[in-house]
């Protein structure tokens, strides 16, 4: 093949990146040329025409003239695209000097071309997607400039990159730069009829979506409860979103649709498997989120701290303090509410106590997780028992009162009763005269003699302590002391004995500093006692007791209005 030089000028040296601009870079020119390619010759149809001839083959060639039309020639212009002739009417055979015979014109072909290429642009190699006026390709990219060219044949072809045009061929025409591209392009045939330049749009996508968990309520670190929803979210900057793929614990892969609702799942851990792929089939690397639903409730206690007794009801005191806990199996606590009859419903966060009025009282509670799993109310009952018991006291027997005064005696029996209605007496306590305080357990008796003061009180079974109260008496341990006297003096002495008369008579008496006398008896020579005094009985002062001459023994004993009692004897003879 046989060319003829290619002028090729570059107008501007410089040119910008075709991404950021878009615009057509400065396009080659081409010098309309004549080309010859075997016996063929073709001109570029608008090149001017010049015929000269000579008798040498290498020889000096004078231009051919048209005395009729001088216009005509000198230069002449091919008016037929294509084959153009130029004839002479019979062609002579060389050696002979004679028409060949048959007789033949002779032609002389020369082709005009006046038409450039015509281009088109085809894409393979790469997804496609078709959005309104946008056309968006995917990875592998590449495309191919088929030119048509009917007359001298296609020369080259030009696109444009990075801001030039540059020849093609197919080693060029992958595309793997993401982004917008309006690409430019053309053809030029061999007498340099250059085609009008070209474009095609279209956007190329190389990056996959980003799909995004979204956990719409409540979440705690990767815990999440019943009422959460979960949803993925993808976005993609070029082509958009074709699909999102997802799998729970690598179960069959679905494709999401819309938000999944956590109420519809089996409580337990999750392995959530999900990516998207976009429009030309760039597909994400698959993501895990990895979270446990929590469907169970937290459990709370109520824990009593302090005063308490368990007997029909639970008894507290207005000094008792109520805790509150929970425990959960995941998510953790968030929050215990309570309420009682005097506080209306809140978060606890401290102790608490019971007050109003003495009853029965009601305690309800729940607890929150951090999903927001509300544990079923709860309800305790317990009884508040503010009043203290009531303490009394008995002084027991033998005792005398007179005088605004109370007597007891050595062996009096001091007791104390006491009485609650609620959560029952525990303790009993007291003390004599500001002594130390003794924890009452039984009746005591108080020894020494004198004036005593006891308080007393008692705590119930949930420790409310009753205020003092005061008892007062007098302990006599003194006994009466015993007089005997006789109406007339002794008549004599014997054997160490006071001798009396016949019709003596005896009296007997008996003095108490505190309570009085209350009995006297006497006994004669081993008789039975008799009271002194007494109107069943007649006195040794008013009777001949003592009528028989003999030895007499009498026994005597005084006692006083508390049991303190005194005994004496006096022995004498009676002569008659």
């Amino acid at each position: 093949m046989k060319k003829n030089k290619i002028l090729w000028v570059v107008m501007c040296l410089s040119f910008f990146h075709e991404g950021n601009t878009q615009s057509e870079p400065e396009k080659p020119v081409f010098e309309a040329i004549m080309f010859q390619e075997g016996s063929k010759i073709y001109v570029q149809r608008d090149l001017p025409i010049y015929l000269s001839v000579s008798t040498t083959k290498d020889g000096k060639g004078i231009n051919l003239e048209t005395p009729a039309h001088p216009q005509d020639a000198n230069p002449m212009f091919l008016d037929t695209e294509g084959v153009n002739y130029i004839r002479s009417k019979w062609a002579i055979d060389k050696e002979k000097q004679t028409y060949h015979d048959p007789k033949r014109e002779i032609l002389f072909p020369i082709y005009a071309d006046g038409n450039a290429p015509k281009t088109k642009i085809f894409f393979k190699g790469a997804p496609e997607y078709i959005e309104g006026q946008n056309t968006f390709f995917g990875k592998g990219l590449q495309f191919i400039l088929p030119a048509k060219e009917s007359v001298s044949g296609l020369s080259k072809t030009f696109f444009s990159n990075n801001g030039e045009y540059v020849e093609y061929d197919e080693s060029k025409s992958s595309l793997n730069v993401e982004g917008a591209r309006k690409l430019f392009f053309f053809s030029v045939d061999n007498v340099g009829n250059t085609e009008s330049s070209r474009s095609t749009s279209f956007i190329i996508d190389l990056t996959p979506p980003e799909t995004m968990v979204e956990f719409i309520g409540v979440k705690f670190e990767n815990v999440v409860g019943p009422s959460t929803k979960f949803a993925l979210v993808s976005k993609d900057n070029l082509s958009g979103v074709h699909a999102t793929y997802m799998s729970l614990n690598e179960d069959q892969e679905l494709i999401y649709e819309t938000q999944l609702s956590m109420a519809s799942l089996d409580e337990g851990p999750y392995k959530i498997n999900y990516y998207s792929v976009d429009n030309v089939e760039n597909k994400e690397l698959p993501k895990i989120e990895e979270i446990f639903l929590d469907k169970t409730a937290p459990v709370s206690t109520l824990k009593v701290i302090g005063d308490k007794f368990e007997g029909e009801y639970i008894f507290v005191s207005e000094r008792t303090e109520f805790n509150l806990v929970a425990t959960d199996n995941k998510a953790g606590v968030k929050e215990i509410y309570f309420s009682t009859p005097s506080i209306q419903e809140k978060i606890f966060t401290d102790n608490f106590k019971l007050t109003g009025s003495l009853g029965l009282k009601s305690i309800n509670f729940y607890a929150v997780d951090r999903v927001n799993n509300s544990e079923k109310q709860k309800s305790e009952s317990f009884f508040l028992d503010n009043k203290a018991p009531s303490t009394s006291i008995n002084f027991g027997n033998p005792s005398f009162f007179t005088r605004d005064t109370l007597f007891i005696s050595e062996q009096s029996e001091i007791s104390l009763l006491a009485k609650d209605d609620d959560s029952g007496p525990k303790s009993s306590h007291y003390r004599v005269n500001d002594g130390d305080t003794i924890t009452y357990e039984e009746p005591f008796n108080l020894k020494n003699e004198g004036y005593k003061r006891i308080e007393f009180f008692s705590t119930d079974n949930v420790n409310n302590l009753e205020s003092s109260k005061y008892g007062a008496a007098y302990v006599d341990n003194s006994p009466p002391e015993i007089f005997i006297n006789f109406g007339l003096e002794q008549i004599g002495t014997e054997d160490e004995l006071a001798v009396y008369p016949n019709y003596v008579r005896m009296f007997l008496g008996a003095t108490d500093d505190k309570t009085g006398t209350k009995e006297i008896l006497y006994s004669i020579n081993g008789s039975d006692y008799k009271a002194y005094s007494s109107p069943k009985t007649i006195d040794l002062s008013e009777r001949g007791a003592f009528s028989s001459s003999k030895k007499y023994e009498v026994k005597v004993i005084a006692r006083d209005m508390v049991g303190n009692e005194t005994n004496k004897t006096l022995s004498f003879l009676v002569k008659g």
